[in-house]
């Protein structure tokens, strides 16, 4: 079974993982270099200021300081000032312990259990597990997950919330599909063959939820449907998928992170981070190290294994990472599928840039994207570009344009008819594991405003508010709250994805994953033969010119003759 709470060994095991210098805070606290109230009650928050960026937390300052404008919180003081800063840089937890902040939003932090267990935060209990009028008489722990409870639960009390959710996926420009017909028919044209909506053959396929009717009819559901649309996209001069130059190691391998998770299915993903249960899919090797096939030649030969912490390297054998790869393998030897110039060639090509490129389209005399491989937060991150089309024409406002998350295609047919008929969900990892908390040791005063402000900022409004602002979502339970009528195309389609689906989180109390927690990390799942740094390995350029055979091969040898 796996462990309800963090065990004391995350101390010892956490403590060597090294981070970068903290940048010092501001010396007036913050918030752009706001003077210091000294009439009301400060609370420093901290924000990891990267995708998401900080329009939010500036939007919860406001909310919040007109709430607490009449609530005293020490003797001669009146109201809340909240003071923000927000930067990029990692810190240790005793970094954390020396930084004058009182809240924290953090993103990806695998100091966060060492910052627990060495009493660097500041128990939540008192807002977590207390109904608040406030908020439907609503508690904080009912909107996390199980999963979430017990991974930020230390004897037996909660230390953080979980925060920005995030995931790379592909993002398509739905007015280019409904202009163009790059939806997938029905049936293939009777005279002509042609796979793709026409006038004479305008029924859309059932797309991945295998309903008539709904957004994602015409949408690829298997991967050889999405190649086929691809050859489709670039028969028409267009190219199909695109994604940052500069940062294409990490694009590509956070979206085949997230392939991988949807391969796998939510209890089988999961045994990488509680290994305990059977694994049902590892693929066989051969006596001489190979990958063992069917008599088709392509589909891998698999087993069921019960998994345990001694024998867990076996799960790098598992079906759904093979089938991962194979997509994105395929997807780059053959460069049609996508715009190499801007994805590969330019190093210099920017996520910000890239952004600007799939937005614009061709209407600004700029190359033409179909697809986009971005995070979940992208729309947010094009903000600026939006905003500079729209004073050109009010036609490219984000509110007037459609772009959708477009779900994940299949392995197979068979697993495309799994999620159709409901026999599966769709599955997505959640890789930020972003989480809220509060410091310990700070003023009576200080505690208490600080813990009034996080318990506001997990209520259904400022929730509801933080992602109509960001177009994106928080890590709880609160999507049936917001107003659909105040989301873009795009942001309704992602919660729609997110509705359907069961979330994967990368995080475990097992102590082989405390005693290799970097390597549990979404940057580490995965390398090829004979290469140390798994970053460099994983480019781009390079996987395009190995086989998925050659990658499985030397994924497994990885994992058992090394993490293990």
């Amino acid at each position: 079974m796996r462990k309800k709470g963090l065990t004391r060994a995350l101390a010892l095991a956490l403590c060597a993982i090294a981070a970068v210098p903290a940048a010092a805070c501001s010396t007036t606290g913050g918030s752009g270099g706001e003077a210091i109230d000294s009439s009301r009650t400060q609370v420093r928050v901290y924000h990891y200021n990267a995708g998401y960026g900080d329009k939010w937390v500036y939007e919860l300052k406001t909310n919040f300081e007109a709430l607490m404008a009449d609530r005293s919180f020490e003797e001669g003081k009146t109201g809340v000032q909240v003071l923000i800063t927000g930067d990029m840089s990692a810190r240790t937890a005793e970094q954390w312990r020396a930084e004058q902040y009182d809240v924290l939003f953090l993103e990806n932090p695998q100091e966060i259990y060492t910052m627990v267990t060495t009493g660097v935060l500041e128990s939540l209990d008192s807002i977590a597990k207390v109904a608040n009028p406030d908020d439907n008489n609503q508690t904080i722990i009912s909107k996390m997950t199980e999963q979430q409870q017990a991974a930020y639960t230390y004897d037996g009390h909660l230390y953080a919330f979980p925060h920005y959710a995030g995931n790379y996926g592909i993002i398509y420009n739905r007015d280019m599909f409904e202009q163009k017909g790059f939806f997938l028919a029905a049936e293939p044209d009777e005279d002509t063959g042609d796979i793709l909506i026409s006038a004479t053959n305008p029924t859309k396929s059932v797309g991945p939820d295998g309903q008539p009717g709904t957004e994602d009819d015409g949408l690829p559901r298997t991967y050889q449907e999405f190649y086929d649309l691809c050859a489709e996209i670039d028969a028409a001069g267009i190219d199909p998928l695109c994604w940052p130059g500069q940062y294409q190691t990490h694009h590509i391998m956070q979206f085949v992170d997230n392939l991988t998770i949807s391969n796998l299915g939510y209890e089988q993903a999961n045994l990488n981070y509680t290994m305990d249960g059977t694994a049902t899919d590892l693929i066989v090797f051969n006596d001489d190290g190979s990958i063992k096939f069917e008599d088709d030649g392509e589909t891998p030969v698999v087993e069921s294994v019960e998994i345990n912490e001694e024998n867990a390297y076996l799960l790098a054998r598992q079906k759904g990472k093979y089938d991962a790869f194979k997509f994105f393998q395929t997807i780059l030897s053959n460069e049609d599928n996508y715009n190499e110039q801007d994805s590969i060639k330019d190093t210099r090509r920017s996520h910000v840039e890239m952004q600007q490129m799939f937005l614009e389209n061709g209407s600004l005399g700029m190359r033409e994207n179909a697809m986009l491989v971005d995070g979940c937060w992208w729309q947010m991150e094009a903000d600026a570009t939006f905003e500079r089309m729209k004073s050109y024409d009010e036609k490219w406002a984000k509110e007037n344009r459609k772009f959708g998350w477009m779900p994940l295609p299949q392995p197979t047919e068979e697993a495309a008819e799994a999620i159709a008929n409901g026999t599966k969900k769709s599955t997505f990892s959640d890789y930020l594991n972003a989480v809220a908390c509060i410091k310990s040791g700070l003023t009576d005063a200080a505690r208490e405003a600080s813990l009034e402000f996080l318990k506001y900022a997990y209520t259904d409004e400022a929730l509801a508010n933080f992602t109509y602002t960001v177009g994106a979502t928080i890590g709880v339970e609160y999507l049936d709250v917001v107003d659909r009528s105040k989301l873009t195309y795009y942001e309704s389609t992602l919660i729609d994805y997110i509705n359907k689906s069961d979330i994967v989180y990368p995080i475990s109390g097992t102590k082989t994953y405390i005693s290799n927690v970097s390597a549990f990390m979404a940057q580490k799942k995965y390398c090829s033969p004979g290469v140390q740094d798994v970053l460099e390995a994983f480019a781009p350029y390079k996987a395009k010119n190995m086989s998925a055979e050659e990658y499985f091969i030397g994924h497994q040898n990885h994992f058992k003759g090394i993490i293990w």
